[in-house]
């Protein structure tokens, strides 16, 4: 089995569903008010000229990581976390 090593600054791309949508709409507007911003980031800002949406895994861990569990709706269409190598 090969291992593989990724960096929690490493960046990932992924596409979103719906759901994922939301969570992210929902934890950047919780984020403001944290924060006392007068407005909340925007979720197209994540997103890239492919569709998808690309992050830093610590960010995709922080925004997500309480919605990774089995039995519950899909964050990312194909499960699948492309890790972007600059």
């Amino acid at each position: 089995m090969a291992n593989t090593q990724i960096n929690l600054n490493d960046y990932v791309s992924f596409k979103m569903t719906d759901f994922g949508k939301e969570v992210l709409k929902e934890k950047l507007a919780a984020e403001a008010k944290e924060l006392n911003l007068p407005t909340s980031r925007n979720i197209e800002s994540f997103k890239q000229e492919t569709g998808e949406y690309m992050m830093q895994f610590h960010e995709f861990a922080y925004y997500f990581g309480s919605q990774l569990y089995i039995g519950n709706k899909n964050i990312i269409e194909d499960n699948n976390l492309k890790v972007i190598n600059y």
